[in-house]
């Protein structure tokens, strides 16, 4: 019965690794290996009304990972104008800026397939966004050599 049981949990351990494969098609100029089983996965949640100044969004993956951003979604709740800058610490622009005129309920959503890898491994991600405006941002993404 032991041995059966041991036997399943191969089995079913084999399974989500053959269904979360470790690399990951990459597009052109890209190159990135998604995580096994989602471990290296990151979340950034922000909902205020204060502008933000270099705040981290993800620490150092450590050294010889770079952060990926998977999507970015963004929005604001007031009639000002807004904008976001994605940097790579708080030096250098991985994207952005992306301007949102001033009406309310404005935003956007942007997806990046294959993730979009930081410029300079073992540094954090940043964010800056300019209008003191109710805003929502999420931020998903993952760490990878």
């Amino acid at each position: 019965m032991k041995r059966s049981l041991r036997r399943l949990a191969v089995l079913v351990v084999a399974c989500a690794l053959a269904s979360h494969p470790t690399s990951a098609q990459t597009g052109p100029g890209e190159s990135a290996r998604r995580p096994v089983l989602d471990v290296d996965r990151w979340s950034y949640h922000e909902n205020s009304s204060s502008a933000l100044t270099d705040t981290t969004v993800h620490a150092s993956c450590g050294t010889g990972l770079f952060n990926y951003i998977d999507s970015i979604t963004f929005s604001i709740g007031g009639a000002t104008a807004a904008s976001l800058l994605i940097e790579d610490s708080t030096t250098t622009t991985i994207l952005g800026p992306y301007y949102l005129e001033a009406i309310a309920g404005r935003g956007f959503n942007i997806t990046f397939p294959y993730g979009k890898k930081q410029t300079n491994s073992a540094t954090l991600i940043s964010v800056t966004t300019t209008g003191a405006v109710a805003h929502g941002l999420d931020i998903t993404g993952f760490c990878a050599p």
